[in-house]
């Protein structure tokens, strides 16, 4: 059963998205009279923009959370080398290149996002904003399903190399959603709550940062934290990430 901890997660990140749609829906009303069929338009068009804006800082904001809950993780540490169990094997000692290991799985995700930005701050005029929002996330859902799905088959530093191309991928994305998401929105929403929905997406970054911590917490308590034979744990952690990007990228066709 989850704990009293899990529940006081997931109870404050209902209560913070519920304040962020209050907050939004207050923000997002149009004080200037209209006429009746323009303002059905534009209020379709306001939750069209916000969600993309959702969705685009979303993604970044679970990257950035999860990977440092996964890191911590018993079986990642044994999966990738980045530890061994201890004598009495209910613990895990940090190996010798455990920093540098680390570190590289974490910055390969930056790594990835520098390209992804520099690429689309020149391909998006060619691309269109839209292309480039597809571009992204069908970056950020492959790289997701990289980092969630690599063969125990392989080696450890062949699983090493797996989860640092999928994280270089993923950044990619990531890289081009910065980018294009406020520029499609800025370009695209009605000039009165164009600011507005712009910071949108800052709050979503915090938003999938809470969330991550949330899942995280969900899934040690279904999972445990046992040594062996418990790679789901991480592994759906990670493949989480692949729903919103996937969301985005069909929403696009």
């Amino acid at each position: 059963m989850p704990s009293a901890k899990v529940y006081t997660w997931f109870v404050t990140y209902v209560l913070a998205l519920y304040l962020m749609i209050l907050m939004m829906s207050r923000t997002l009303q149009n004080p200037k009279p209209i006429q009746r069929q323009q303002k059905s338009s534009h209020t379709s068009k306001k939750w069209i923009y916000r969600f993309a804006a959702a969705l685009g800082g979303f993604l970044f904001g679970y990257e950035i959370g999860i990977i440092n809950s996964v890191l911590q993780m018993n079986p990642f540490q044994l999966f990738f080398g980045l530890g061994v169990p201890n004598a009495a094997g209910d613990a895990v000692i940090a190996s010798d290149d455990n920093t540098s290991k680390t570190s590289l799985i974490v910055s390969f995700f930056l790594l990835g996002c520098i390209p992804g930005a520099l690429f689309i701050s020149f391909a998006a005029d060619i691309l269109g904003r839209k292309k480039s929002l597809f571009i992204g996330s069908f970056l950020f859902t492959a790289g997701g399903l990289f980092q969630a799905l690599v063969p125990s088959s392989m080696s450890i530093s062949g699983r090493g190399a797996f989860i640092m191309a999928g994280r270089f991928i993923g950044g990619g994305g990531i890289g081009i959603l910065s980018m294009s998401v406020p520029l499609y929105i800025a370009e695209l929403a009605p000039s009165d709550i164009r600011g507005r929905l712009t910071s949108v997406q800052q709050l979503m970054i915090t938003i999938g940062i809470a969330f991550a911590s949330i899942c995280n917490a969900i899934i040690l308590s279904a999972f445990g934290d046992k040594l062996v034979d418990n790679d789901a744990q991480w592994r759906a952690a990670l493949g989480i990430q692949a729903a919103p990007g996937f969301l985005l990228f069909a929403m696009l066709f």
